[in-house]
């Protein structure tokens, strides 16, 4: 009778053993499998970034900069035909959207951060922190979030250095861009 209770505690012991190497196996997977999506949802918000009608959309409201010195968002879409506005609206909600989905951690952190956060710096330069988060619109205090999460990423990614020179670069660009304009 010891003997068949010894099969059965064997038993029990060896099952106990396979369901938790099942269970940590599928906690092992679902994390590659997540991580892995977060890879792919940055790169494919990249290769859409980059794309032909992003990039025109980007141009297009580089020039718009360009024309639309004075005042805030608010007031340039007042006085804007909603067709010129276009463009820099795409720019303001490729970024918001880039923010939403690292927020959610949809997209790997990292990655966002290498791929997007000098062009971020500079349109944050050129136009957000100028005519977007002092506006009254809603975005604007997203986009304060955003400037801030791309800091903050800097800094858990011991890039902060790198991240205060881009800005100061791109500062400088801008002093020297719109005092020579006018």
């Amino acid at each position: 009778m010891a003997q068949n209770d010894s099969g059965i505690i064997a038993a029990i012991i060896g099952l106990c053993g396979t369901i938790v190497a099942a269970i940590i196996t599928s906690i092992v997977e679902n994390y590659h499998r997540k991580k892995s999506l977060r890879i792919a949802t940055a790169l494919e918000m990249h290769k859409e970034f980059e794309s032909d009608i992003p990039y025109r959309h980007r141009c297009g409201a580089d020039k718009w900069l360009n024309s639309n010195q004075e005042g805030l968002i608010d007031d340039i879409y007042k006085r804007s035909n909603p067709i010129d506005m276009e463009d820099i609206s795409y720019v303001i909600n490729f970024y918001w959207r880039l923010y939403q989905s690292a927020k959610y951690k949809q997209v790997d952190k990292k990655i966002i951060f290498d791929l997007f956060a000098r062009n971020f710096i500079w349109w944050h330069i050129h136009f957000f922190e100028k005519k977007l988060i002092p506006s009254s619109w809603t975005k604007s205090i997203d986009f304060r979030m955003i400037y801030r999460w791309f800091e903050e990423t800097s800094i858990s990614l011991n890039k902060h250095g790198w991240f205060l020179e881009a800005k100061k670069e791109y500062e400088e660009m801008y002093s020297k861009r719109f005092t020579s304009a006018t």
